[in-house]
């Protein structure tokens, strides 16, 4: 079975990934070339990309226009998420209504530590309600509180549990699991408590046995490869899943037989 020439049973899908620049971050390349090329080195078939411009800006039509040139591009291979930004929700719905149906644009992404607004305000209820209506996951940053920052208070897993209770019928992926201790423990329970919510691998966190932990706490079936690519390389969360002593299964299931369930891939 094949797609794009791709042989589906042999792809990683990389759920969790970014174009585009931020001055937080330090890049030595972001282009979609050096991308691709990565992607190809490491057996990675897809990608869905966050762009960056989209994330911290305003200008939403240029943006998915971007994401809609980035996809033929890279023929096919890096699709995008639609962004909610819960002071601009408005011309947010305006895009996600006109490109919804578009087999570019994959999911819609949510960053309570960027949009500095709680994860559990009323503010996101337009989200929901349009990820509902189109039968897209809701991909969303989350972390523990850190003495280091102070925007990931917006974020932290238990917040989101208000809106995946009402909104049971909408996937929830909590993005990096979670962020760092606390933070992990919480999202693993509420996914192996919720159906609709899962896991991905993202972020800069890479403690012995925490995807075995992850497995044994939410199983399989509720976490999904991300990488955080372009500010992290791929290959360290892809290390991480291949050496972890879980079955290959179980190691299918997070690379790509998830994704391809919830994103339709």
């Amino acid at each position: 079975m094949t797609a794009g020439g791709l042989i589906i049973s042999n792809m990683y899908i990389d759920m969790h990934t970014h174009i585009g620049e931020t001055p937080e971050f330090h890049f030595f390349d972001i282009s979609l070339k050096t991308f691709l090329k990565k992607m190809d080195s490491l057996n990675i078939s897809y990608a869905i990309n966050t762009h960056m411009d989209n994330l911290t800006g305003i200008n939403y039509i240029a943006t998915a226009e971007e994401c809609l040139r980035i996809y033929e591009e890279s023929g096919g291979r890096v699709m995008s998420y639609f962004i909610f930004n819960p002071h601009m929700p408005k011309e947010c719905i305006e895009i996600i209504n006109k490109y919804a149906g578009n087999y570019v644009f994959r999911g819609i992404k949510i960053h309570p530590s960027i949009h500095r607004t709680y994860a559990d305000d009323d503010l996101y209820e337009p989200v929901y309600i349009t990820a509902r209506e189109y039968n897209l996951p809701i991909l969303t940053h989350s972390w523990c509180i850190s003495p280091h920052n102070d925007t990931q208070k917006y974020s932290v897993p238990g917040l989101f549990e208000k809106h995946a209770k009402k909104y049971s019928d909408v996937i929830l992926i909590l993005g990096h699991s979670g962020g760092r201790s606390e933070g992990i423990r919480e999202a693993a329970r509420m996914a192996s408590h919720y159906p609709n919510v899962y896991l991905d691998t993202s972020g800069d966190v890479y403690p012995l046995g925490f995807i075995e932990s992850l497995v044994n706490e939410a199983t399989a079936e509720k976490i999904m490869f991300g990488s955080d690519a372009m500010w992290i390389c791929p290959s360290t969360q892809i290390g991480m899943i291949k050496g972890a002593e879980i079955s290959q299964t179980d190691k299918d299931k997070i690379l790509h037989v998830n994704a391809r369930r919830i994103f339709g891939i």
